[in-house]
C-alpha cells in the first residue's frame, strides 16, 4: 500500500499552514498548543497556550499571556521554543521549532489589544501574579493590564503522520529561513 499524504509535497508546508489556519478559525484541536521555556535552572518547562494568530507568510504564532507569568522572563532570557501540537481526528503531530519574541508594544500588540474580551481583560488584571499563592483577595483588580503577546518566529515543522492502516508512519520536516521562506523539506525516519 503506498502512503500518501497532502503534508509531504512541493505544497506539503503550505498544507500544514492552512490546517493551522482552519483549526484558529474554527477552534479545533491545534488551536490549542504546548510550548516550553528554560527555567534559571535550564530545566525544561511547558504549559498549554491558546493560538490567538498566525501568519503563514512570514511563518510566525502569536498568543496571549500575563505579563508577570515566569515563562515571559524564561523567554526573554533564552528565546528558543518549540510548540506542540496534536489532532487525534487526524493523528497528526506538529512540532513547530523557533525563537520567542516578548510584544508589549508595537502594531501586532495593539491589535491584540484591541481583540481583547471582557473576560481577558479581568485575567490580565488580576491583583497577583499567575502561580502566585492564591489569597481571598485575589480576585481584586491591579492597577494595570498585565498583557503580552507572544511571538514565535517559525524555523523548522517537524510532521508526524500516524497511518495505522499503513506499513508505516509519515514524518517529515520543513525548514525555514528569517523571512520565512521554505528553504528545506526532508522526510523522516517515523
Amino acid at each position: 500500500m503506498k502512503i500518501e499524504s497532502e503534508f509531504f509535497t512541493s505544497q506539503g508546508d503550505q498544507a500544514i499552514w492552512e490546517l493551522l489556519a482552519n483549526h484558529l478559525k474554527h477552534r479545533k484541536a491545534m488551536q490549542r498548543m504546548v510550548l516550553t521555556s528554560l527555567d534559571a535552572e535550564q530545566k525544561p518547562q511547558a504549559r498549554t497556550l491558546v493560538l490567538r494568530e498566525l501568519d503563514s507568510e512570514t511563518k510566525c504564532l502569536y498568543f496571549f499571556t500575563d505579563s508577570r507569568s515566569t515563562k515571559v522572563a524564561q523567554w526573554q532570557n533564552h528565546p528558543y521554543s518549540q510548540a506542540l501540537a496534536y489532532c487525534h481526528e487526524d493523528l497528526l503531530q506538529l512540532r513547530l521549532t523557533g525563537v520567542i519574541e516578548v510584544l508589549a508594544n508595537g502594531v501586532a500588540f495593539m491589535d491584540a489589544l484591541s481583540q481583547l474580551k471582557a473576560h481577558q481583560y479581568k485575567d490580565y488584571s488580576s491583583a497577583h501574579a499567575p502561580g502566585s499563592l492564591w489569597r481571598a483577595d485575589s480576585a481584586g483588580p491591579a492597577d494595570s493590564l498585565n498583557f503580552n503577546v507572544i511571538k514565535l518566529q517559525i524555523n523548522q515543522i517537524e510532521v508526524l503522520e500516524i497511518k495505522p492502516h499503513a506499513q508505516e508512519h509519515l514524518r517529515w520536516s520543513h525548514s525555514y529561513n528569517s523571512m520565512g521562506e521554505l528553504i528545506d523539506t526532508k522526510r523522516l525516519v517515523p
